[in-house]
């Protein structure tokens, strides 16, 4: 009996140790923001999901989205071509060709919606993206203003993607993610035209959220999620005898008021990013 109590008093040690190993889980404080992005991302995903990855580059996120979303569509763009089949590649390395999430390549820039494929106003779970250097050799005109001069992702673009067409798409509930790279030219120039987007944005329709330790350098890499707020029914602000045809135009009237802000946060942006680039010079 001694034995037998000394062996399962050994044995609750053990167990005890091993299950404290297992259910050691980061804070999301102290992710990365990268681990940051992904827990983020997991956690608003369903099937059926529409997603869309703005800057698939090699393929590391398309791959982490693909394995989140068990059917559904995602919509990949880039446009360096070479990170096009590097993503390909990497799906059909881990097996993702035969799954029944669709995943749809468009080898262009994010600046326009993926042509050839309508997206819907409100229908949109995530947008992604991945700022900074294109996949490839890399370029060092910092300070150039067109995609075809330099190796990043540039301010302009980013900027109109988020306002043509990005976030009118998000369903409530939905966010873009975007990961941002300070620490060259192009980068603080995007950094900085975000910053000014995300701040002129309505507090009623959006929520902007800068996931960023006070302590860490300026120009250390950060993320940016910018979710679309649940809104009542205009059945449930107006009572029950509002009918379809009143909600729908009630509705395309919510619509143009959100469109109107996000316009003045683009041309505050932009505005800004004349200011910043002038005293570069």
């Amino acid at each position: 009996m001694k034995l037998l109590a000394s062996l399962l008093t050994s044995t609750a040690a053990t167990v005890r140790i091993v299950v404290s190993k297992n259910i050691h889980i980061t804070p999301p404080s102290l992710q990365s923001h990268i681990t940051l992005a992904q827990s983020l991302w997991k956690e608003v995903i369903k099937p059926d999901d529409i997603l869309i990855d703005c800057t698939c580059g090699n393929g590391y996120d398309l791959e982490f989205l693909a394995t989140c979303l068990p059917q559904g569509k995602i919509l990949a763009l880039d446009k360096n071509e070479n990170a096009i089949k590097n993503s390909q590649k990497r799906l059909l390395q881990q097996n993702h060709a035969n799954d029944a999430t669709s995943i749809h390549f468009f080898h262009q820039s994010h600046e326009k919606p993926p042509y050839s494929f309508d997206i819907n106003p409100n229908s949109v779970r995530l947008i992604v993206f991945n700022l900074g250097y294109l996949p490839g050799p890399r370029k060092h005109n910092d300070f150039a203003t067109s995609g075809e001069n330099c190796g990043t992702t540039i301010a302009e673009s980013t900027l109109k993607a988020l306002f043509s067409w990005c976030l009118p798409s998000l369903m409530p509930g939905g966010f873009v993610s975007i990961t941002v790279y300070p620490g060259h030219g192009q980068g603080e120039r995007e950094h900085y035209a975000l910053q000014e987007f995300a701040r002129n944005l309505s507090p009623s329709t959006w929520r902007a959220i800068q996931h960023r330790p006070i302590n860490h350098r300026p120009s250390a890499p950060y993320l940016l999620t910018i979710y679309r707020l649940f809104r009542p029914s205009p059945s449930i602000i107006h009572g029950p005898s509002f009918d379809i045809k009143q909600q729908k135009q009630v509705r395309h009237l919510e619509d143009e008021v959100v469109n109107n802000y996000l316009e003045k946060s683009y041309n505050a942006a932009l505005e800004a990013l004349r200011v910043y680039d002038e005293q570069q010079l």
